[in-house]
């Protein structure tokens, strides 16, 4: 997955995406059969990769808004037992809530930093797609 989106998503999204499979890919016990605590982790690992990549974190106007309140949920929600129908709307609602701070913030990261101020009101495009994507893997029957 990772060298497939490397290859096919343009823009700083790729490699950024394509770090977070990677990584993801390389967690303790993503070849078993997943629990709600190895989502979390992979979920973390993929996040932790995108950061040092993009040398970017919360507050940067970036898909870091969204992924990192979403990674936090699904690691508390695992140690305290939810199940996997809590953990999917917990995802989503912090995608949501993430990706709506992005409209008061500064871009500092990405493509919209050269906006400066003129990107305050507007959400951030890499929050967005990460909020699409997480609502299509939470959607899916097998969640």
């Amino acid at each position: 997955i990772a060298m497939k989106l490397m290859s096919t998503i343009g823009g700083a999204s790729g490699p950024l995406v394509s770090s977070f499979f990677l990584a993801a890919s390389r967690t303790e016990g993503v070849n078993e059969p997943w629990t709600p605590a190895t989502v979390a982790r992979l979920v973390e690992d993929g996040v932790d990769a995108i950061r040092k990549r993009g040398k970017a974190d919360v507050g940067d106007k970036t898909m870091l808004d969204v992924l990192v309140p979403v990674a936090a949920a699904l690691k508390a929600g695992a140690a305290a037992g939810e199940d996997p129908a809590a953990l999917r709307a917990a995802a989503v609602a912090e995608a949501e809530k993430g990706l709506a701070a992005t409209r008061d913030i500064t871009a500092r990261f990405g493509r919209a930093a050269f906006l400066g101020e003129r990107a305050i009101g507007h959400l951030d495009p890499g929050a967005k797609s990460a909020t699409v994507i997480i609502r299509a893997i939470t959607e899916t029957p097998e969640g």
